[in-house]
């Protein structure tokens, strides 16, 4: 967000009223959404408001683009090269969620590229306690989107802008993942894989890709269904201050993978 020149109590006190208007208008849900519009263009997206390379690696960050959009003038880049973007928040446990993306995928690449939901991420660490609690795998070779780790497919959509959309019940411990309308898997979040069950938390989002591909993403919501009123999701790490992405509001201030994916 850019404010005019002037004072720095100007700008705070313009920044706090912001942040006030917010809270007084979305007080009924919590979520955050993301359009990329204050970014500027060819920045890397790690660092700001809560983006990062997985476990703090800036090399692998995705970057701001304006090559197409689906909405204002940005978009995010993942891919040209090895890309593993991370979206990280305070662990959310417990409420309905509803996270939503668009995605533009161009004919003609190879390969695979991913759209992950962790059920416990720690930064800098690369080993558990990070638990995967989605694994979208949008296979480029066979036109087809799988969900890796409750089975699932649907076919893909080239060259125009797709709906990612994943509805994930932390009370119940049900997720259900969609594509342009179509329903990929449902299944239970908590889901066993070696003897060992995943967290029924929620705490961030993966965009990956090994680089032999790109991908673009837009309009990143997440927003609570129903229920009683929540906090602002709080996104880890910040820029200045705690950052708090309400509901249609930005205020900024060698890898392990399961299923031993490329």
């Amino acid at each position: 967000m850019q404010f005019m020149r002037g004072p720095s109590w100007r700008r705070e006190g313009i920044a706090a009223i912001a942040a006030l208007a917010c809270a007084l208008t979305h007080q009924a849900q919590a979520g955050f959404f993301n359009d990329f519009e204050s970014y500027k263009p060819g920045t890397s997206i790690g660092g700001l408001d809560g983006w990062s390379g997985w476990d703090k690696n800036a090399a692998v960050a995705g970057i701001v683009t304006d090559r197409i959009s689906a909405s204002g003038s940005n978009s995010l880049q993942i891919g040209e090269r090895p890309t593993d973007s991370v979206l990280e928040f305070k662990r959310l446990e417990s409420g309905a969620w509803s996270l939503s993306a668009r995605l533009f995928l161009a004919s003609g690449q190879r390969g695979s590229t991913y759209f992950i939901l962790m059920s416990d991420y720690v930064a800098e660490r690369n080993a558990d306690p990070k638990q995967w609690g989605l694994q979208l795998r949008f296979d480029l070779d066979n036109g087809v989107v799988g969900d890796d780790l409750r089975g699932g497919k649907v076919a893909l959509q080239f060259d125009r802008w797709a709906d990612i959309r994943v509805d994930l019940d932390l009370d119940s411990g049900s997720v259900v993942s969609w594509y342009n309308g179509e329903a990929i898997a449902k299944g239970a979040w908590d889901w066993a894989a070696s003897g060992s069950r995943s967290a029924q938390t929620f705490n961030a989002i993966n965009l990956y890709t090994a680089g032999d591909n790109v991908a673009f993403y837009d309009d990143v919501e997440l927003l609570q269904v129903g229920g009683s009123a929540a906090s602002p999701v709080v996104v880890i790490p910040s820029t200045g201050a705690t950052s708090m992405l309400a509901l249609g509001c930005v205020l900024t201030g060698g890898r392990r993978r399961w299923g031993g994916r490329g």
